[in-house]
């Protein structure tokens, strides 16, 4: 499985390395294992773990603190990824399925990811559940990952 270094996956999301590194420094962001790199090594991350902060980075542009984007963004991409049975945290439907999107509710700080298949399924069902849930962020999953991609291609480790 290929994997890309901070620096490669802050440039794919549109920041700079060092506030990259602050997101972890502040405890805004963690890391996905408690693994320490090897003598001299920086940590390395998967697509699928990138997509997982470049979620969190866009949930904090609309208004979740950076801290609870991140926890948004973890949770409900590595639950809808079990659900959807897909490969891993931050996997996204095959585009045959159509495009990829994550809802996330600002009451009760929750999201998940669904496909749309010619309609937007699944996107209003949170609010029919009787609960008091009424904003909702969507976000196009699909869209970021082709951007992240384009500009991970594009650069040298």
């Amino acid at each position: 499985m290929k994997t890309f270094s901070a620096a490669q996956v802050a440039r794919s999301i549109g920041m700079s390395p060092s506030a990259f590194a602050m997101k972890f420094a502040r405890d805004d962001w963690r890391l996905f294992s408690n693994d320490r790199p090897e003598n001299g090594h920086a940590h390395s991350f998967t697509l699928g773990q990138a997509m997982v902060y470049a979620l969190a980075r866009e949930l904090a542009g609309c208004g979740f603190s950076s801290h609870d984007a991140f926890m948004i963004a973890l949770f409900g991409l590595e639950q809808s990824s079990a659900d959807a049975m897909t490969t891993g945290v931050g996997e996204i439907f095959n585009e045959a399925r159509g495009r990829t999107y994550f809802a996330a509710y600002h009451e009760g700080t929750i999201g998940e990811f669904f496909f749309e298949d010619g309609k937007l399924s699944h996107l209003f069902s949170p609010f029919n559940d009787g609960s008091e849930k009424r904003r909702v962020t969507v976000i196009d999953l699909t869209a970021i990952r082709d951007r992240m991609i384009a500009s991970l291609e594009g650069q040298s480790a």
